[in-house]
């Protein structure tokens, strides 16, 4: 999570990865075999002074099934196949609304990525 200050200038980063050992490693292919794509979403917080506390924020997205990760970003959700680019992906859109709502009410700032599983422009640890 980065945690903001008041004035805005550079947050800071915690927790800070301790090492590459539990870096994953880009997906050969979707967990539904051979050449079928796998997607995850990301979600990126920002906190300020008016945002609830970390242990809040971690407690209530994980009940949404946010699965925390450092690295590049904070949380993820991970589709498999059950998301693709230019289809109806209501599901999708639901569990965003979902997560829009809470992040609101806790008062962080956020946004969301969604990449093909190994083409991801940043680093992730899952735990």
């Amino acid at each position: 999570m980065r945690i903001a200050s008041d004035n805005r200038t550079a947050g800071i980063e915690y927790p800070a990865p301790q090492s590459d050992a539990h870096i994953r490693p880009p997906a050969a292919a979707g967990p539904g075999g051979i050449g079928l794509a796998s997607w995850v979403t990301y979600l990126s917080l920002e906190m300020n002074p008016f945002s609830a506390s970390p242990a809040q924020i971690v407690e209530e997205l994980t009940k949404l099934g946010w699965k925390p990760v450092w690295g590049s970003w904070d949380f993820a959700w991970d589709w498999g196949n059950r998301w693709q680019p230019n289809a109806n992906n209501a599901g999708f859109w639901q569990n965003i609304a979902k997560a829009h709502k809470v992040l609101q009410s806790l008062k962080v700032d956020f946004s969301f990525r969604t990449f093909e599983k190994g083409k991801e422009t940043g680093s992730v640890w899952w735990h």
